[in-house]
């Protein structure tokens, strides 16, 4: 065996092993990431049963943790393609179901004490962001798109640092060599501000009411529950 085919062969390990942390352990670290966080939030509600803060037996309560649960579910499915076929290619029988469903939990959400609920809808709303995230963070293509888009923010950032004093571009410089918990908030910052506008606007809704069909109220609906 030659030297040329010793690193032909590690090349293409290489390769092969570069390809599975890239498009197998990656996504697959994004999704356990997640279910981790949504996970918490579920323990969040618990404690605020658990405080007699709301009965554990409230339509609200229940409507918040079975939401909590299938988003759960939800996590392991969740993606770009999977939304936008979902969205775009649902017949209007389908899109009732869900619309009837995410309106029946809105109801009993509605239903919980108002010193309650918007604890609730905030531990829904990080929920419903963390899933729109992973849409983000699994897929090497739109984490390629957002890290572009965070280094482009930063550079943003020390143009207008360089205009108002020194001391202002050592504070972007100290941001961009941050690890990789700053490039981290850089890429979520990023990413809410191109939610706030436009079509991404709807995506955190949109998850949720896909999300409905992993709820036990899907089994009443006539809609198949998701596995």
């Amino acid at each position: 065996m030659t030297i040329l085919t010793v690193i032909s062969l590690l090349s293409l390990l290489f390769i092969v092993m570069a390809g599975l942390v890239v498009f197998v352990e990656y996504p697959r670290s994004a999704i356990d990431r997640t279910r981790d966080e949504l996970f918490c939030l579920r323990s969040r509600l618990f404690e605020i049963a658990h405080s007699n803060r709301v009965a554990f037996e409230h339509p609200g309560y229940r409507a918040a943790r079975d939401l909590l649960n299938g988003m759960i579910r939800y996590a392991h499915d969740v993606s770009a393609t999977h939304l936008i076929f979902a969205h775009l290619f649902a017949n209007r029988e389908a899109r009732h179901i869900r619309r009837a469903i995410a309106a029946s939990i809105q109801r009993d959400l509605n239903s919980l004490p108002k010193t309650t609920r918007n604890d609730v809808q905030q531990l829904l709303t990080d929920a419903s962001e963390a899933l729109t995230q992973l849409i983000v963070f699994r897929s090497v293509t739109l984490s390629a798109f957002f890290l572009c888009y965070a280094a482009l923010h930063e550079l943003a950032l020390l143009a207008s640092s360089a205009r108002n004093g020194v001391k202002q571009i050592g504070a972007a410089s100290q941001r961009i060599g941050a690890p990789l918990k700053a490039h981290k908030q850089n890429v979520q910052e990023s990413m809410q501000e191109v939610m706030d506008h436009g079509p991404m606007r709807k995506v955190p809704s949109l998850v949720v009411r896909e999300a409905g069909r992993y709820t036990t109220k899907s089994q009443w609906s006539g809609l198949p529950m998701a596995a």
